[in-house]
């Protein structure tokens, strides 16, 4: 799974309308690469991280690939929004911190202030487990984030998720609703946000 523009400047609005204030701990569902067009990270950290020695550092941190930032392991990016306390959950990822099949039950020794899923629970075959689990490691108030495929990609996954999907877990759950989104084409809009130009969501809440 990846963060790249697409998913990083979603986080960064939730970030700049305080979404993530007070939150110091994550935990993914599938460890994420970051990956990021060169020419413009700098304008998105500058637009978003007021601390010049914090996107220093970050920037510092990056590899290249393909001539373009990367890292194998997310958890850095996660500290420009004070979130320092890092765990992934995964079964068959090297990079994963936590050892688990999503597709069995799992009892978290511990809840976190963030869950986020940036593409890996249509992979999991028993989704309706994955989607408990995600529950269970989120502490009561915490945020839970989620970018997954809801058309096409006929070879990508097990699933595409509906918005009902989300509106039922929404309801049965008591959720508090802070953005469901939708983008016609992520792969698309990580090339336009490459190019600089706007990400395009469309706010289907």
């Amino acid at each position: 799974m990846a963060i790249g523009p697409s998913v990083g400047y979603w986080l960064a609005s939730l970030y700049d309308r305080g979404v993530f204030e007070g939150a110091s701990s994550v935990v993914e569902l599938g460890p994420s690469e970051f990956n990021w067009p060169q020419k413009t990270l700098a304008p998105f950290l500058e637009q978003h991280f007021a601390d010049p020695d914090a996107r220093a550092r970050f920037v510092a941190g990056c590899g290249l690939r393909n001539g373009n930032p990367h890292l194998d392991r997310a958890d850095s990016f996660y500290e420009l929004f004070g979130i320092d306390d890092y765990n992934s959950i995964d079964f068959g990822d090297p990079t994963a911190t936590i050892k688990h099949n999503l597709n069995l039950p799992f009892t978290p020794e511990r809840s976190y202030d963030v869950v986020a899923d940036f593409g890996t629970l249509e992979h999991v075959f028993n989704i309706g487990e994955a989607f408990r689990t995600a529950h269970n490691l989120l502490r009561p108030g915490g945020i839970a984030v989620h970018q997954l495929p809801t058309y096409g990609g006929y070879y990508h996954g097990f699933y595409n998720i509906s918005s009902v999907t989300f509106r039922s877990l929404i309801e049965a759950n008591g959720y508090e609703v802070v953005d469901l989104l939708y983008v016609h084409d992520v792969q698309l809009e990580d090339v336009h946000a490459g190019r600089g130009q706007k990400v395009n969501f469309e706010d289907i809440s």
